[in-house]
């Protein structure tokens, strides 16, 4: 077996140099590449010849110069830097790579420095993924604990006028004093209710979108008013509904969820309106991007909402400044509105406000549909 010549420190080190799976490189004592390996040219996205006499600073993000140049002169006084720098690939992409040098030394004289990069812009990126994904998770825990403790107020405050007003009633034989606390309980019990489908239908938006059906929408805007009527008028209140002629009777809808929008917004404004009036308009509209659809008007002349807290009215349990209640803006809270605005949402609407403080308020829904001919047998209306 024929003896091997021992390589020759140089090309051991020529070997290593170019076959190195990292960026390698030396610069000059100007910050210049004066030599560069295949994986410093994939790094940058330029060529070799490119590269040689171009200057490293130039491909450092404007952010990360200055500290790029401050690790240069560290290397230069044998300190072993080590920093991490952004850089700007030849197609645009910004990188994230982990730079490391040293000084140059030939014959003994200080020649420049020898760094070595790595790309760690995947690393980076799932830290940063992983921070995100923790801040996230500690936004939802948190949620949950508002969402429940909120929950159990909201809850326990009817329960507890429930349970004191029976207990009166027990001890009373006062017709007029019994008709007062039946008409507590009935209060309480329908907040009650309102509450319990609230959650009901807050959870329900969440779930996965339901097949369309063919619906006489006519008939569900009378529902959705006759529904809320006898509530009104106890408070005194007229109630209006007035659907426009070109508004299609027959459509493919997703009939539960816009009685639930309608609903809320209805209980909405009743609850916020003190005097006057609450109505309901369906008008047709048409958009750029959803085609035809339907505009549901729900609008009362009630205590109205401040402009600072329009934003916050759709956040679920959104308690309003009370400092801007009564005449000067009312509050909206519960899960009605949250609800509203989700199943809006992932119906492909859109839901806005205009309201203003002793001015009432106008919630503004607009659905697409699909209007579907008399005799359709696809789906019949019975």
């Amino acid at each position: 077996m024929p003896d091997r010549k021992p390589a020759h420190p140089e090309e051991r080190y020529r070997s290593l140099f170019v076959h190195h799976p990292h960026a390698v490189f030396l610069l000059d004592l100007t910050g210049s590449f004066a030599e560069v390996n295949p994986a410093c040219a994939r790094i940058s996205g330029r060529t070799v010849e490119d590269l040689l006499g171009s200057r490293f600073a130039d491909l450092v993000e404007p952010g990360d110069v200055v500290r790029a140049e401050e690790a240069f002169a560290r290397a230069l006084r044998d300190e072993l830097p080590r920093v991490e720098l952004a850089v700007r690939h030849r197609d645009g992409r910004v990188l994230d790579i982990d730079v490391s040098g040293i000084r140059w030394l030939v014959d003994g004289e200080v020649r420049g420095v020898y760094g070595v990069a790595q790309d760690v812009t995947e690393r980076k990126q799932v830290a940063r993924d992983l921070v995100v994904t923790q801040q996230l998770a500690a936004e939802a825990s948190q949620a949950k604990t508002d969402f429940a403790a909120r929950m159990s107020h909201e809850l326990r405050t009817p329960l507890t006028s429930i349970l004191a007003t029976v207990e009166l009633l027990t001890t009373t034989d006062d017709t007029t004093e019994r008709d007062e606390l039946m008409a507590v309980l009935q209060r309480a019990g329908s907040r009650l209710r309102t509450l319990v489908d609230g959650v009901l239908d807050f959870a329900a938006a969440g779930t996965a979108r339901p097949e369309q059906e063919v619906v006489d929408l006519h008939a569900t805007a009378r529902d959705a008013v006759a529904r809320v009527a006898e509530r009104a008028h106890r408070k005194g209140l007229q109630v209006d509904l007035d659907v426009a002629e070109d508004v299609p009777r027959l459509v493919r809808d997703h009939p539960r969820w816009t009685a639930q929008i309608l609903a809320h917004l209805l209980d909405n404004a009743i609850e916020h309106t003190p005097l006057g009036r609450v109505g309901l308009t369906v008008s047709t509209t048409t958009s750029a991007s959803a085609g035809p659809g339907v505009l549901y008007r729900v609008s009362d002349t009630g205590v109205g909402i401040d402009l600072a807290q329009q934003e916050q009215v759709f956040e679920a349990f959104h308690q309003g400044d009370p400092a801007t209640g009564g005449a000067g803006g009312g509050t909206r809270t519960g899960l009605g509105l949250s609800t509203v605005k989700q199943l809006v949402s992932i119906s492909g609407g859109d839901i806005a406000l205009a309201s203003a403080p002793g001015r009432g308020s106008t919630f503004f829904v607009t659905m697409p549909v699909e209007p579907v001919v008399p005799d359709d047998s696809r789906d019949p209306v019975t």
